[in-house]
């Protein structure tokens, strides 16, 4: 269930630092674009290679998403 993944997602996420391509992966595995969306937001802070992000991104079907999350991940500090 994406839930289960989603908790399992972050427990991983948090406190480590991934790659674009790592996030990607993990992306993946969730079965709907909002819970994808949402981890991807959640892992941002943990990508060792931001200017890269938009690997992550494109895991998202829906390209209103990907705008979205670019935008939203580029007001970041």
């Amino acid at each position: 269930f994406d839930s289960t993944r989603g908790k399992m997602a972050q427990m991983i996420v948090r406190g480590s630092m991934l790659t674009s391509r790592q996030i990607a992966d993990m992306a993946k595995t969730f079965s709907s674009d909002s819970k994808r969306y949402n981890f991807l937001v959640y892992a941002y802070d943990s990508c060792v290679d931001p200017q890269n992000y938009v690997v992550a991104a494109n895991t998202l079907q829906f390209s209103t998403n990907r705008s979205d999350l670019m935008k939203k991940i580029s007001r970041r500090p």
